[in-house]
């Protein structure tokens, strides 16, 4: 009996359940760029850097369905880490009219290897 009304139970929930629709990659495309969808990007003012420096740079927010800067965000969150992923660094910074502009110093503690900046 068990059995019986677990079969019933599973034709239940079958019987109303439904398949994915058929994906039509123009419709699918033309919805994703319904939604503004942003593009940031960093440029730093030099590769390399010592103790003691600041690491200057420049970001823009750019929108790939307009093909043009995007006014939609204001506030960017940027972050600084080591190899190891580990958080050394978090700020927030004011954008206007698609860029942004900032900088972080070095800290002293900092040791030497490659740092990745996310924005």
């Amino acid at each position: 009996m068990k059995h019986f009304q677990q079969l019933c139970l599973f034709l239940f929930l079958a019987f109303f359940s439904h398949a994915q629709d058929a994906v039509i990659p123009a419709k699918a495309n033309a919805d994703y760029f319904s939604v503004p969808r942003e593009s940031l990007f960093l440029h730093l003012d030099k590769s390399t850097y010592i103790n003691g420096e600041e690491i200057w740079f420049k970001g823009y927010a750019f929108d790939r369905g307009k093909q043009l800067p995007s006014n939609g965000s204001t506030n960017f969150n940027i972050q600084l880490f080591n190899e190891d992923g580990q958080e050394l660094y978090k700020g927030l910074f004011f954008g206007s009219r698609g860029s942004f502009r900032g900088n972080i110093k070095i800290d002293s503690s900092w040791s030497s290897g490659s740092y990745y900046l996310k924005a």
